[in-house]
């Protein structure tokens, strides 16, 4: 034992590029039990001595543990309160692990470390840190682990929310780099999600099996995601934009008020000077009564400059790798579009995106559900999965009842299918508002299908109707897309900035479901202020 937690110990020195420790712990069997509670287990520390538990010996465990052991005597000072730092530990152990002690250790940290929501962002170590070594070509920990020695010498503790920041933050230094043939392939499929393999395969002008090779190994790395999901306006639940400035004494007092709400989306947090924030909320029609109401009482109590919500009624999505250079990465040139955006908007000369799914209306007729629904499509959200086998085992219903629902489902435009992108070097993301005319709409969409992603929507207020423009772009993008808005944009406008972080929180409300009246209950006491 002591032999192999020695190696163990040199490799983990060798990756984080630190000289190992002068006097290694002796490792011992003890006679404990052990149980999957925590990422820890199967371990007993005491003085310079390591116990193990002899009932790992025999369960394909015991090298594992070890080598989680030896590279937990590396672990910084930062993340001693942060108990799922140990994550970074099980991630070394795995590197350290071939054939079916690979499979069972990974197999085993699934159950360990569960998926967690962290304001937007999503947590799942056992999912994310093997993709992640991946895109950084083998230099995820050893280069992380420079951040977190640095903390330690400004002896800063880090909390578990800033813990995850500070990964997310890192990887987006990592994006994957294309070729021409994935660049291309991604482009058709993003814009074209319910596209077959074979309809994909005509599109790209390739074979289906290399084009379908090339969309396994983009998803594999995390770099496209296809799943199914629930259009949501065809259950009755719209979305709603709250946009507001807040007080800065005031702001994390009214973003927990935000996150109490059970039907907020996502929220969308500034980092300009002023530092507006954009929430959305997925809810039904009636909503912004309390939209309203909040914002007033918000305006009354002078906790925020302004407050106003909208409801969105069209949204339209779209990729362009037209600035993406094969193998190398984004490369806009931000003189020569902004030209072609006064062009576009000034003479209403634009070409069409041809092959484009979208616009998506929302003002759609709501369809009846009963239970059983709700639960499917509850699970089809939580999971983006919505295959007969998942399906029926995760509700113990048959297998033809489970076939039949689903087919249902999907027949009324319940169950759709979406594509995104990750990892791909988009980092920032500028948020656009403006009062436009529909030809001024139309010119401004088409410019915008030149850059890297865009979500442009039409949302009507109270006091006025807008357009709000979502656009990610790599690193430095945000400040020459204002440049250029400030420059050739005529009309009130807002241009706002924010950190580009995966993950939505929303969870669908079943339990705010009336299946008698067929409509959602909106709680009396929702977006109070205590």
């Amino acid at each position: 034992l002591n032999e192999v937690f020695k190696g163990f110990v040199n490799s983990a020195a060798r990756i984080l590029n630190v000289k190992p420790p002068d006097k290694v712990p002796e490792v011992s069997l003890g006679d404990f039990g052990f149980d999957l509670n925590s990422r820890w287990f199967g371990v007993r520390r005491e003085s310079d001595v390591i116990f193990i538990s002899r009932k790992l010996v025999g369960t394909g465990l015991l090298r594992g543990v070890l080598a989680r052991e030896a590279f937990r005597l590396f672990m910084p000072k930062c993340l001693e309160s942060v108990e799922e730092a140990g994550d970074l530990a099980w991630e070394f152990a795995r590197l350290q692990l071939h054939g079916d002690e690979e499979k069972l250790w990974a197999s085993t940290w699934f159950k360990v470390s569960p998926k967690v929501f962290v304001k937007n962002i999503v947590y799942y170590a056992p999912f994310g840190f093997p993709i992640f070594e991946k895109l950084s070509g083998g230099r995820f920990l050893g280069e992380v682990f420079k951040i977190f020695r640095q903390l330690d010498v400004y002896r800063y503790d880090l909390s578990f929310e800033e813990y995850v920041e500070v990964l997310e933050e890192f990887m987006s230094n990592f994006p994957y780099v294309l070729d021409d043939f994935e660049r291309g392939v991604l482009q058709v499929f993003l814009n074209n999600p319910s596209l077959s393999r074979q309809e994909l395969a005509e599109r790209v002008g390739r074979h289906v099996s290399k084009v379908s090779r090339v969309v396994s190994r983009l998803k594999s790395l995390y770099v496209l995601r296809s799943y199914p999901i629930v259009f949501l306006p065809k259950i009755g639940l719209r979305t709603f934009v709250f946009a507001f400035q807040p007080k800065f004494e005031y702001r994390d007092y009214i973003l927990d008020v935000l996150h109490e709400c059970p039907f907020l989306y996502s929220v969308l947090e500034a980092v300009d000077g002023n530092m507006p924030i954009v929430a959305f909320f997925c809810a039904p029609l009636g909503f912004d009564k309390y939209l309203g109401r909040f914002a007033s009482q918000l305006l009354k109590l002078r906790l925020v400059d302004f407050a106003e919500w909208f409801l969105r009624f069209e949204t339209y999505k779209h990729y362009s790798f037209r600035f993406y250079v094969p193998k190398v990465g984004w490369r806009i040139e931000w003189e020569a579009w902004a030209l072609w955006f006064k062009k576009v908007l000034l003479e209403g000369e634009y070409y069409e995106v041809l092959g484009v799914e979208g616009p998506i209306f929302e003002d759609v007729k709501v369809e009846k559900l009963d239970k059983v629904d709700l639960k499917i499509l509850d699970f089809v959200w939580m999971n983006r999965v919505a295959d007969v086998r998942s399906v029926r085992e995760a509700l113990k219903i048959s297998m033809n009842d489970a076939a039949e629902r689903l087919r249902d489902l999907r027949s009324r435009g319940i169950i759709v299918r979406r594509a995104d992108a990750s990892n791909i070097g988009l980092s920032e993301i500028a948020v656009f508002v403006a009062g436009m005319n529909e030809r001024t709409y139309q010119a401004f969409i088409a410019a915008l299908d030149d850059l890297p992603l865009h979500f442009t929507s039409k949302l009507q207020g109270e006091h006025r109707n807008v357009v709000l423009s979502n656009v990610l772009l790599p690193e430095g993008g945000g400040i020459w897309f204002a440049k250029v808005l400030k420059k050739y944009f005529e009309g009130p406008f807002n241009v706002w900035f924010g950190r580009y972080v995966s993950g939505i929180t929303f969870k669908l409300p079943i339990d705010l479901y009336d299946y008698r009246r067929r409509k959602w209950k909106i709680p009396v006491e929702i977006l109070s202020l205590k």
